[in-house]
């Protein structure tokens, strides 16, 4: 036998000290004790008693009087999850049915039938513990100060009703007070009094959006002597606000955005105002067909200034209809059409353009073709023909760069003084022989014309026209080094636009310039 032993514990080493032997047993294993003998079996022999297992966590004062403890009863508990399809009985009324997925299982009477799920109030959920909110730092809006224009425009309409108390007030003074309402949007019924009186000849009201159009059937009660009348972005001007403007000796009107007045209210006008006009400028209106430009024609043959932008019945033969006017000295024929996301663009075309240029020859100062984009090279050889040109604008037109070149090369020295060509693909030949051509040009627009290149502004540095607007926007061959040259060359320049111009630095500095649009400004 091996005397080898493993470790023992303390407590065996206790008991077998005092020589007590305590064989294993189950941790688990109760303490079993033998049943007391009945009382008549006092005299029967005594069997020596079973050996006493000891629990674990027992005391070891083996003096005292241990009370020992009934078993415990096994307790029933409610099953708290059974698997879909398991045949299981319902927890309050004992009807067996077959689980699913949805069955709701109660924690303290176990699942539950459909009946009875419906009859037993669901548990309430734990709150919903809210975190600790961040305190927020409100920062106090301060009081904006109200600008000395907006605190003017507010004592005007305040004390609209005691107007005459200003005085007499300039054409131009008013015009310049006019505009500053108009820019703020606060021209109303109310407002517009201001610039109402009997004396007046002139009204120029630009932005009358919020103008009704009971205020505009006052116009003449309050200033019947008008003869020039402008109004733009007028949308609620109807027939009866036209019919009332009829009522004026007018002879020189401007409507932006007339949609309301129709056909027969324009033909109304034209046969009864017609011989007294002298100018007539449209603007957005679509009801302005070629029935309306032919009584035009016929009723007024003294009219000097022309403007159909936008309009929606304007088209070939409603443009060769306009040679009757012999007079004209202002033309404006840009955006023919209606102007809709879903109606393709409208367009002139030279066989109508080109016998009109020729009529207007001798004396047009002014040409407007902007968006006719299939007018095609015949219309730059009926320009050289307009030698008293003085403002020509013709954006997004059909004709190519060495038309433009050679048209003003044409022109030889002529007399323009505004030219907008943005968007004609011009190249570095057509600016050269604009520069060359144009010593008394001022303002010029050639933006989004990408092939350009710093020649062209060579070329025109080199001439040194006494230009005082130039705008290069999206011309991406502008830099620092071409604005410099401008810069010296050009001592009249005041006003850059240099949208899209990305090669511009903050390096290229002027004070006598204001430079608009520097994407890198600083």
């Amino acid at each position: 036998m091996s005397r080898v032993r493993g470790p023992t514990s303390a407590l065996t080493e206790f008991l077998k000290e005092r020589g007590i032997r305590a064989p294993a047993a189950s941790r688990y294993q109760r303490i079993e004790r033998p049943a007391e003998p009945p009382a008549d079996d006092a005299h029967a022999p005594a069997e020596p008693p079973a050996s006493r297992h000891i629990a674990p966590g027992a005391s070891m004062n083996f003096d005292e009087d241990e009370d020992e403890e009934p078993p415990p009863v096994p307790r029933k508990v409610a099953k708290t999850s059974v698997r879909a399809g398991e045949q299981v009985a319902c927890g309050r009324c004992g009807v067996s049915f077959s689980a699913t997925r949805y069955t709701q299982v109660d924690p303290a009477m176990g699942a539950l039938c459909a009946s009875c799920k419906q009859a037993v109030p669901k548990p309430a959920g734990a709150p919903k513990k809210r975190g600790a909110r961040k305190q927020r730092n409100v920062v106090e809006m301060k009081p904006v100060i109200p600008t000395l224009q907006s605190l003017s425009i507010n004592v005007i309409a305040q004390h609209i009703d005691s107007i005459h108390a200003l005085g007499a007030l300039s054409t131009r003074n008013l015009e310049a007070i006019s505009k500053v309402i108009s820019k703020n949007r606060r021209l109303t019924d109310r407002t517009m009094q201001l610039f109402l009186a009997p004396d007046r000849t002139r009204l120029a009201l630009y932005d009358c959006s919020a103008v009704t159009s009971d205020a505009f059937q006052t116009i003449p009660t309050f200033a019947p002597h008008l003869e020039d009348v402008v109004l733009h972005y007028c949308g609620q001007l109807d027939n009866a606000a036209f019919d009332a403007l009829g009522r004026l000796p007018l002879v020189a009107l401007d409507l932006y955005g007339p949609f309301l007045v129709r056909k027969e209210a324009w033909l109304a006008f034209l046969h009864a105002h017609g011989a007294r006009l002298r100018s007539l400028k449209l603007r957005e209106t679509p009801r302005f067909d070629r029935a309306c430009i032919e009584t035009l024609v016929a009723h007024a043959p003294q009219l000097t200034e022309l403007g159909l932008a936008q309009i929606g019945g304007l088209d070939d033969d409603g443009a060769r209809a306009l040679v009757g006017l012999r007079h004209l000295v202002y033309l404006d024929l840009s955006q023919p059409g209606i102007a809709a996301p879903s109606v393709p663009p409208t367009s002139l075309h030279a066989p109508s353009v080109v016998p009109l240029l020729e009529a207007l020859a001798p004396q047009l100062a002014t040409l407007r073709l902007d968006d006719n984009a299939e007018l095609t090279d015949e219309v730059g050889a009926a320009l050289q023909r307009c030698a008293a040109l003085r403002v020509l604008h013709a954006e997004g037109t059909g004709l190519t760069s060495e038309a433009w070149a050679a048209c003003f090369r044409g022109m030889g020295r002529c007399a323009l003084e505004e030219v907008a060509l943005a968007r004609c693909g011009l190249q570095d030949d057509a600016v050269a022989a604009l520069a060359a051509a144009a010593p008394h040009l001022r303002t010029l627009s050639i933006k989004n014309n990408d092939a350009l290149t710093p020649a062209a502004f060579a070329a025109l540095a080199d001439a040194a026209p006494p230009l005082r607007v130039l705008e290069v926007s999206f011309v991406r061959c502008v830099d620092d080094a071409v604005l410099r040259r401008l810069a010296e060359r050009v001592p009249t320049l005041e006003v850059l636009y240099l949208f899209g111009c990305n090669q511009v630095t903050p390096a290229f500095q002027s004070e006598r310039l204001t430079i608009i649009g520097r994407e890198r400004g600083v």
